[in-house]
């Protein structure tokens, strides 16, 4: 996008990511002229639409599906007016097993308990108050997201209000729920799991939610919450609606989200620009206070407020000059983990997947919601083992998507053709003997190969082939480590110490630097609130 870019403004915001771009749209909104710079030509960051991958067709190149983006932005910001539209998928997932056999979740709690049925009686009389008691927690957790994390060493009154509202908030739980949350918040998801459910592929259907996007596998203590991040969600219709629990396509791509975005400010013509294909070398600092940003062409742009979207290692080791920061400060993001070990693989399809479960290259309920590709949870956990040795999975976990089926608006008019997105487990960032130049075209074939033995017609039915590599999620969408979350989500990165203690307030530790992206709380996914609650905090000191 190209707008005539001024010299000065009141807040440039430092990346185009989702985050950001609700941080500039609150600013605007407050009146403030802001600015956004974003390398690439495209705005959204990890949640995009691409359409150059495979001329003719579009790709949400990496996030895939939505969940997390919260009701509360999508109101504030008229995002449904603006063009966003989500589609809810009937049923939301379906795992083929090698056996022959395979399991639904439905919309529909009956004829999910049904077919859960079919694996465990005792599974399927466990599972409603399993969702209940999640649900639960849920709400309880829901406040806690858009506030700011109090600083356990402030004694300012805002402080200990927050403090005391969150103690408020617990006592709605009760004693029960209360063990299950701190069960979530330490153990393993096979633990947690263990505790529900005895059928395998109930399991490990469930355990998907705490390792994707983790640099963990099922049996590691704190999968469990990222179980919960990923499940504490909803989908909001467009009569502002909330549907726990759901996920959703994006109609047209994940691009609609940060379309949207955009679309707000210019429809309501705020004081918002933005700078596309340029990169900022510099945050510049001085007397202790951020003065602007200099641009890869040199050019020097003035502003007393200065956001970060991006994560703290990109921002605080490349951006800023060590001269400006405490060494301790610097010690610590630099021991702050970003290991990341996802692939995504985007197919074209000329026709749909034929499961050996279900026989039908016509569109059925297969074809819907989200296909899970997870065996057990010892293939889960040999998934990982690989991994943790630097590398890739030699079987390999798939969460697929496609979106096609309820959207023809990413294939070509007649085609007949699908997308699949493969969100795939394990990819390390760092192998051991090897590389991923060498590795990526041998570990896509991988991927493939698995597939062909739950649906044996996909590798004949390959048009177009791609993966996306941690290299590739470095370099070009700007996450270190290749880790999607900005930093891993482990309990001494989250909350108040998101990204550190003591700077968890989306406050950075120079005058008039802040932080808007998913380095902060609550941390990863396409939820938007970091940039929400920085923009209140930014406008707070404003």
């Amino acid at each position: 996008m190209a707008n005539k870019i001024k010299d000065k403004y009141d807040a440039i915001i430092v990346g185009g990511g989702h985050n950001g771009l609700v941080a500039a749209a609150y600013l605007g909104k407050a009146g403030l002229d802001t600015l956004v710079v974003e390398k690439r030509d495209l705005l959204g960051g990890c949640c995009v639409t691409e359409e150059d991958i495979f001329p003719g067709y579009k790709i949400s190149a990496t996030s895939y599906v939505s969940s997390l983006f919260h009701p509360k932005i999508i109101k504030e910001l008229d995002l449904h007016e603006n063009g966003l539209e989500f589609i809810t998928r009937d049923p939301p997932s379906f795992t083929p097993f090698l056996s022959g056999d395979h399991l639904f979740s439905w919309q529909e709690m009956g004829k999910t308990v049904s077919d859960i049925s079919r694996f465990s009686k005792r599974d399927a009389e466990a599972y409603p108050r399993y969702e209940a008691t999640l649900s639960r927690i849920s709400e309880f957790i829901d406040p806690l997201l858009l506030m700011t994390p109090p600083d356990h060493l402030s004694n300012s009154m805002g402080n200990l209000w927050d403090v005391l509202k969150m103690s408020k908030s617990a006592r709605q739980l009760d004693h029960n729920d209360m063990r299950v949350l701190m069960q979530l918040m330490s153990c393993s998801a096979s633990d947690f799991l263990n505790q529900w459910f005895e059928s395998e592929e109930v399991k490990s259907t469930l355990a998907t939610d705490g390792i994707i996007g983790a640099y963990a596998g099922v049996e590691t203590p704190g999968t469990a919450y990222v179980l919960l991040h990923h499940v504490m969600g909803g989908v909001t219709d467009t009569d502002g609606e909330f549907h726990r629990g759901r996920w959703a396509y994006v109609k047209g791509g994940m691009g609609g989200i940060p379309d949207a975005i955009v679309n707000y400010t210019t429809s309501n013509n705020l004081n918002v620009d933005y700078l596309t294909g340029t990169s900022i070398n510099e945050i510049v600092v001085d007397d202790s206070k951020v003065q602007g940003v200099r641009l890869d062409n040199g050019n020097m742009i003035e502003a007393d407020i200065v956001a970060s979207g991006v994560d703290p290692n990109i921002t605080y080791l490349k951006l800023i000059d060590d001269d400006h920061l405490h060494p301790d400060f610097v010690r610590n993001i630099e021991n702050y983990r970003f290991r990341g070990a996802t692939t995504k693989v985007n197919l074209v399809l000329s026709e749909l997947p034929d499961f050996n479960c279900i026989q039908e290259t016509q569109r059925g309920p297969q074809h819907n919601g989200t296909i899970h590709v997870c065996e057990d949870m010892e293939y889960m956990e040999t998934a990982w083992e690989d991994a943790k040795h630097g590398r890739t999975s030699q079987n390999p976990i798939l969460e697929c998507t496609i979106p096609s089926v309820y959207d023809n608006t990413l294939v070509p008019d007649g085609s007949g053709h699908h997308v699949m997105n493969i969100f795939v487990l394990y990819g390390p960032k760092e192998l051991k003997d090897n590389n991923w130049n060498t590795e990526g075209p041998k570990f896509l074939s991988r991927v493939i190969d698995t597939l062909e033995k739950y649906a044996p017609n996909i590798p004949g039915s390959i048009v177009h082939k791609q993966i996306i590599t941690p290299d590739d999620l470095e370099s070009k969408y700007s996450l270190t480590g290749g880790c999607i979350f900005h930093g891993s989500m482990g309990l001494d990165q989250l909350f108040s110490a998101r990204p550190l203690p003591g700077y968890a307030q989306y406050r950075g530790p120079i005058k008039g630097l802040y932080m808007c992206g998913s380095g902060t709380h609550p941390g990863g996914g396409v939820t938007g609130i970091p940039g929400h609650n920085a923009a209140r905090e930014i406008l707070k000191d404003r």
